[in-house]
């Protein structure tokens, strides 16, 4: 069995490149982001790219974890293990596609799952050993968006399959990819860099000199990928999230609730969730299918009302879909105030790890400051595409 298993690996690695031409000069496209940020699309635009400059080869452990013998025998039982399970033999997988197409001399666009700056740098060198050129395009997306793109097709998936291609975000650190982007430019480990912004509009765009030495324009990957993460979302950005997270919460429940659960209506499901938030206390268990337990995700200033709070934790609820669960010994306060059931807060999500309650007159000039930042924003996007 075992040795079937191993000639299908063969086959497929020689049939990974089998449309691909081999070039005098071939190019490598490396695509660094978060999981779910849109990096996979930015990957699937390269491949259209160099499919006018005799095609690519796909790597990146992610499409080959369907081929390995762990997934293909598991993933119906338990596709969360499974997935982690295969991901050593997936990695192996992968590397072995590469390796052939690196002999072949074919274009490559390289899709990995772990952002690790050791890694890239070792694979940049060994495709500049091999005559590639190396262009890294990385994807600035926040967090927040990202983890809900991920965790919205894996659910979607599940509902449709019974199973689905799970990917986790544990591993997963923004600094790796600022490292990328730093020592693709400080190093001139790659020739190229680009980077997109939440929507996919290219912010960035630098690469090298002829002499190999110097840059056409001052680098600032680094910053520019550090700036369009960070950007405070725009109103409508800020909405949609609330409405995916809801969405994202009654799709979770679906798939575990009994026939008749399944069959009631979002409508229904908002009247009822209304109907309990509108009471002068919220208890806890009844908000528990709607509680962000990671305030983390939030950056800038949030504002609600207390629904709930015990020695150790704080609930506040942002909007009616919504309510985020502080440590208290994580909340800051300079006027060290007994907090009320119904009391409304203004927390500034620092980034720093803590979260610091505002006076009413601070949050009002703090929200004022992030519009004034916004519309500036906004009118540099503006900017860059009348000058594309």
């Amino acid at each position: 069995m075992r040795d079937n298993f191993d000639n299908f690996i063969k086959g497929l690695v020689n049939l990974s490149s089998a449309h691909c031409i081999q070039q005098e000069h071939p190019i490598a496209i490396i695509t660094v982001g978060e999981e779910g940020s849109g990096k996979e699309v930015l990957a699937l635009q390269a491949q259209d790219e160099l499919s006018r400059r005799g095609g690519s080869v796909l790597i990146g452990e992610n499409y080959y974890k369907g081929f390995t013998e762990n997934y293909l025998n598991n993933v119906k039982d338990n596709d969360i293990k499974a997935s982690k399970d295969s991901v050593k033999e997936a990695k192996y997988l992968s590397d072995k596609v590469l390796d052939k197409a690196i002999e072949n001399k074919h274009n490559v666009v390289i899709n990995e799952k772990s952002e690790n700056p050791y890694d890239f740098k070792e694979v940049s060198e060994k495709l500049h050993d091999n005559g590639y050129q190396v262009e890294v395009r990385a994807m600035a997306t926040p967090h927040e968006h990202s983890l809900i793109r991920n965790n919205t097709q894996y659910e979607d998936q599940k509902g449709n399959l019974g199973f689905g291609d799970h990917k986790g975000f544990k591993d997963f650190d923004s600094k790796n990819v600022e490292s990328i982007l730093a020592i693709s430019e400080e190093h001139n480990d790659a020739d190229k860099v680009k980077v997109y912004d939440r929507v996919g509009n290219e912010v960035y765009n630098n690469e090298l000199n002829p002499d190999k030495k110097t840059w056409f324009k001052s680098i600032d990957a680094e910053n520019t990928f550090k700036f369009e993460t960070n950007k405070p979302l725009a109103t409508s950005e800020y909405q949609y999230n609330q409405v995916a997270w809801e969405q994202l919460v009654h799709m979770k429940n679906s798939l575990k609730a009994p026939k008749g659960e399944i069959d009631q209506t979002i409508a229904e499901k908002e009247s009822s969730k209304e109907q309990f938030l509108n009471k002068d206390k919220v208890v806890e268990k009844d908000l528990s299918k709607l509680i962000v337990k990671t305030p983390d995700l939030y950056k800038g200033l949030q504002q609600g009302h207390v629904v709930s709070q015990d020695e150790n934790h704080v609930l506040m609820q942002i909007n009616r879909y919504t309510a985020i669960k502080y440590d208290r010994d994580r909340l800051q306060d300079s006027n060290n105030q007994e907090l009320e059931i119904g009391q409304q807060l203004f927390i500034n999500h620092s980034g720093q790890g803590s979260y610091q309650i505002l006076e009413h007159k601070e949050a009002q000039q703090m929200q004022e400051q992030q519009e004034v930042a916004q519309q500036q924003n906004q009118q540099q996007d503006l900017d860059h595409e009348l000058t594309r």
